[in-house]
């Protein structure tokens, strides 16, 4: 009986190791899914913040995923507002660029005749003639084009 005691404790023991091993490894999983949703958290912030977003607060000490889970909440919340925040950023850059190539053509045109009327700038173009009028400026808009190609800041 003794014996059978015995190997019955060392069972149990082991099953105990073997227990506490994969309470351990739980454990790590845990902490590893909680660190990847704050590095996440990271990489978001610094696309983010760039476009006037406000960083999203990682739980820093979480070791738990669902202490984490509700930073992804957060995210999920502002990128539901990314493609309105994208089209006001590209409408107001497009608005920039706008202005600044019809001062880059107004500057030319009166830098080289100071009295040039702008008049049939405001006016828009002669219905009548404006296709050939295109076909025949597309040369000069090319050139003009290329003296403003988009550099990525760095």
């Amino acid at each position: 009986m003794l014996a059978a005691a015995r190997r019955e404790e060392a069972a149990s023991r082991e099953k105990a190791r073997q227990a506490d091993e994969m309470l351990a490894g739980a454990r790590r999983l845990q902490r590893w899914g909680a660190q990847r949703i704050t590095d996440w958290v990271g990489e978001v912030n610094s696309a983010l913040v760039p476009l006037g977003f406000s960083p999203i607060r990682a739980a820093v000490a979480a070791t738990l995923v669902a202490d984490a889970l509700p930073v992804l909440d957060s995210a999920t919340e502002r990128l539901g507002h990314l493609g309105e925040v994208l089209n006001a950023h590209l409408e107001a850059e497009g608005r920039e660029l706008s202005r600044v190539m019809a001062e880059h053509i107004l500057v030319y045109l009166r830098s080289h005749n100071p009295t040039i009327s702008l008049a049939p700038i405001i006016d828009g173009p002669v219905p009548t003639t404006e296709e050939s009028a295109k076909e025949s400026v597309q040369e000069v808009v090319e050139i003009v084009a290329a003296c403003f190609e988009r550099t990525p800041e760095g």
